[in-house]
């Protein structure tokens, strides 16, 4: 019940300052901070599919290279 009482407090205490201060809520007075690069990782099953997609090219060159060969 104390933490009820406390998160209350708190949370009408938010709303004061947000109400009274107009820098919490006016968005076209703030300072723009730089924008953190994205880095784009790759996806880890993209790279097993890469490799599996290989692995099955190779198989499919393969046997038409021993299909090629048994025709002659």
């Amino acid at each position: 019940m104390l933490t009820l009482d406390v998160a209350r407090a708190i949370q009408d205490q938010l709303l004061k300052d947000f109400g009274s201060r107009s820098e919490f809520s006016d968005w076209f007075s703030r300072e723009e901070e730089p924008k953190r690069p994205v880095v784009l990782k790759p996806n880890p099953r993209n790279i097993e599919h890469d490799a599996k997609i290989a692995e099955l090219e190779a198989r499919i060159e393969r046997y038409v290279w021993s299909v090629y060969s048994y025709l002659d």
